[in-house]
């Protein structure tokens, strides 16, 4: 059994009747696909039992059987018969037979040897896990029936329950009827003062553009900024083809974003070369109708490319990879890609031979590169970037360490999905990365907490006091209080955004902790059972610039928060 099934403590949605009783102290035993499993063995051993029993019952009867006196008296005879009675089944006698049945199952259970490993819980989805109590407790108000949490250790049996709405306001107030909505409108966005914002006149003008895109010929003399927005609305409203495509295409454009080339064919892929010659940088997302003609006419006319960014270029092969890096590889400081079952070794070796003056290399959800391509970046100058996420092949914790230990310049480092990755990993990160300030080491469940307090304890960085911005360890469920501690005390003064998703083994005294991180302004804590209100208090006033918080999955949050 893995570590990372026996520490996985997520449960499914539940109802509102045991939402209900749990809030109340009422606990229902929840039985673990074990106990299911030796109840559904336990039935059909009892129909098999059902099925070889007759119907008839036989019986032996004693009867006396007296012969008539005649003349001669002859003395008294008795006669032993046997007779076979049919008594037919009926729900009470097969209820009083299974009964007997799972009675003497039980008592057989009970006297034999229990081993060890019964006595651990099943940790599938049906396991009888349960979250470790937090220090508060859910309750419903006597007056609103409003619900809100107290602590524990001040709850008083005979206390009664009032929520702090009614205790400050004497009462419950009677809540407003509801507005009727004008059919048609729209609900605006509200700034921090609670006041609705006006879209500015550029805003109006971009979104109705971005409606009537079909109408429209030509956008004219249009800033990069308002253009890109324009694209981002025609993408997600899936409006983007090879002929809107084209209103963005100008032979003065130096960068071109398409964050939806689903509709886009090939002639039009090919057109980006052609009406935008003076490209730097081009990132294309979806662009699964990519092919070695199109890469190969972006590396004859794109001269000045410099980043290249693509997503689902899964139909260019091997040969069109060499080609372009032989073409313009040495003029890339940044390559990105993702989702193509097509990029392989050799791709990778094309790329390493080629793109001397790389700077930025981000790989992900490549199936087929496996420990031998992901070598090759070794081969490579010192990075500043590098991303390995998703692979479909395990990477071993040996080969990224020796990456590391060869790009000692690494300001950003991405390992997430890298099941393998270990403290090896992290060790190496200790020793060679001193300028890093993005981590992310999303669902490395190999980790464990000893080696990230170790890491942020002993990380010498070249400016003291400067820590890491960016730091995700989401589903490392081995993460415990130490770690975090560590964590606070290398990074409280540079950290921006924090990921702590699922690390169920966090106290409510450690999270409070982050209220000296004055510089966070993200923070995921989904999954996080020991986040409360309290928590949520302290994190509000000590983190001023503090603007989103993802807290799905933590029920010890009530609504006196919002």
């Amino acid at each position: 059994m893995s570590n990372n099934d026996q520490q996985n403590r997520v449960r499914g949605p539940t109802s509102a009747l045991s939402s209900f009783l749990r809030e109340h102290g009422i606990r229902v035993e929840n039985r673990s696909r074990r106990e299911r499993r030796e109840d559904l063995a336990r039935q059909q051993a009892e129909e098999a039992s059902n099925e070889e029993t007759p119907d008839t019952v036989q019986d032996t009867v004693t009867t006396t059987v007296d012969t008539p006196s005649t003349t001669v008296e002859a003395p008294h005879q008795e006669e032993e018969t046997t007779a076979v009675l049919y008594a037919p089944r009926t729900r009470r006698t097969l209820a009083a037979a299974n009964r007997a049945l799972v009675e003497a199952a039980n008592e057989k259970a009970n006297n034999g040897k229990k081993k060890p490993e019964d006595d651990k819980p099943d940790p599938g989805i049906g396991s009888s896990f349960r979250a470790p109590k937090g220090r508060t407790r859910i309750f419903f108000c006597s007056k609103c029936n409003k619900r809100f949490a107290r602590i524990a250790s001040l709850v008083d049996v005979g206390d009664e329950n009032i929520c702090p709405s009614c205790l400050d306001n004497n009462g419950p107030k009677e809540p407003p009827k509801p507005k009727k909505r004008k059919i048609g409108s729209k609900r605006q966005s509200q700034n921090k003062a609670g006041f609705n914002d006006v879209p500015s006149l550029q805003d109006i003008c971009t979104d109705t553009i971005a409606e009537h895109i079909d109408c429209v010929e030509a956008l004219g003399d249009i800033s990069t900024i308002n253009m890109d927005k324009i694209a981002t609305i025609i993408s997600r409203n899936r409006k983007m083809d090879t002929r809107t495509a084209q209103l963005f295409m100008n032979p003065l454009r130096r960068e071109l974003t398409l964050t939806d080339c689903t509709a886009i064919d090939k002639n039009g892929l090919i057109n980006i070369a052609q009406f935008c010659p003076h490209l730097e940088k081009l990132t294309l997302t979806y662009c699964g109708r990519m092919t070695d003609e199109v890469i190969n006419a972006y590396a004859t006319r794109l001269k000045n490319l410099k980043s290249i960014e693509l997503s689902g270029p899964y139909l260019v092969t091997d040969k069109g990879w060499e080609s372009f890096f032989g073409a313009i590889g040495s003029q890339l400081n940044t390559f990105a890609i993702r989702h193509s079952m097509r990029f392989t070794q050799a791709s990778m070796k094309a790329l390493v031979g080629a793109a001397k003056n790389l700077k930025h290399l981000r790989l992900s959800r490549l199936s087929r590169l496996d420990d031998d391509g992901v070598e090759l970046i070794c081969r490579l100058k010192p990075l500043e970037t590098l991303e390995i996420s998703w692979p479909g092949c395990k990477i071993s914790s040996s080969i990224l360490a020796k990456i590391l230990e060869h790009h000692t310049t690494l300001k950003e480092l991405c390992l997430d999905g890298c099941t393998s990755v270990d403290d090896t990993v992290v060790e190496a990160i200790q020793l060679y990365c001193p300028h890093l300030e993005k981590l992310s080491l999303s669902e490395c469940n190999e980790i464990t907490s000893e080696a990230i307090q170790t890491l942020f304890e002993e990380w010498k960085t070249p400016y003291p006091g400067r820590g890491l911005t960016y730091l995700n360890i989401s589903r490392c469920l081995s993460t415990q209080d130490e770690a975090l501690i560590a964590i606070i005390n290398h990074s409280k003064n540079t950290l921006k955004h924090l990921n702590i998703h699922s690390l169920d083994d966090l106290t409510p005294l450690v999270l409070e902790r982050l209220g000296v991180c004055k510089e966070l302004t993200t923070l995921d804590c989904g999954f996080v059972r020991s986040m409360d209100d309290c928590v949520m208090g302290c994190l509000a006033i000590e983190c001023p610039k503090l603007k989103d918080i993802e807290v799905w999955g933590c029920h010890q949050i009530t609504s006196t928060m919002s």
